[in-house]
């Protein structure tokens, strides 16, 4: 199995510099990852170093901490799509989860999705399922149901998770989607055989990570 296409390449890092983001590109590129996923700040730079590569562009709304409003991160997400980004990961409000304030994140997903809809920008919902429990993963994969985002990703990665707790959560999370909506990891995945068991054995369809793990190396 050529891994490169399950790999988004991520950078994003609150001191990524120019040249940080010029030598992901030339990497992904080289290694024929899928996509990038870089800082909002650097999309038109992504632009114009992929603009004859295969490679798709994705940034993040509302990242890392996703507790902006949801008109900050639908403003966000339409400048970053008028950029030229092909994909966006969007932080839910962990506080209006924790809250138990559900149509609030409802509704914020659903906005989300119905404008990367319109633009034809996939979509990714990052629940930060380091923090969540078993029932609030259900809950929110089954909002997630309804609302149909193309992925759901486990973690930004700033908030710190173990292999071991990450495929238990990610188990949980493929056990409770329907099948159409895939699964991002993101956070933890150090090597091939790591991102090769998740995708094999627990249906991953995109690992999100800052090591190339290409099978060229």
């Amino acid at each position: 199995m050529e891994i490169g296409q399950y790999i988004d390449y991520t950078i994003l890092r609150p001191d990524t510099t120019r040249e940080a983001i010029k030598s992901l590109c030339e990497t992904a590129i080289i290694e024929n990852f899928y996509a990038v996923c870089i800082p909002p700040i650097y999309v038109n730079e992504a632009v114009r170093f992929l603009r004859a590569s295969s490679v798709a562009i994705c940034s993040v709304v509302g990242f890392p901490l996703g507790y902006v409003s949801t008109a900050a991160k639908l403003t966000e997400a339409e400048s970053l799509i008028c950029e030229g980004v092909e994909e966006l990961d969007l932080v839910i409000n962990l506080c209006n989860l924790k809250n138990g304030e559900w149509e609030k994140v409802a509704s914020e997903i659903y906005q989300f999705c119905i404008l990367c809809r319109r633009f034809g920008v996939v979509s990714k919902i990052i629940i930060e399922a380091t923090l969540l429990d078993t029932d609030e993963i259900i809950k929110i994969c089954n909002l997630c149901n309804e609302v149909n985002p193309d992925f759901v990703k486990t973690s930004t990665g700033f908030t710190g998770i173990s292999i071991v707790a990450q495929k238990e959560k990610v188990r949980l999370m493929r056990d409770t989607l329907r099948e159409g909506i895939k699964i991002k990891v993101s956070g933890g995945v150090r090597s091939r055989e790591e991102a090769f068991m998740f995708i094999q054995d627990y249906g991953v369809s995109r690992i999100g990570t800052s090591g190339n793990l290409s099978s060229k190396k």
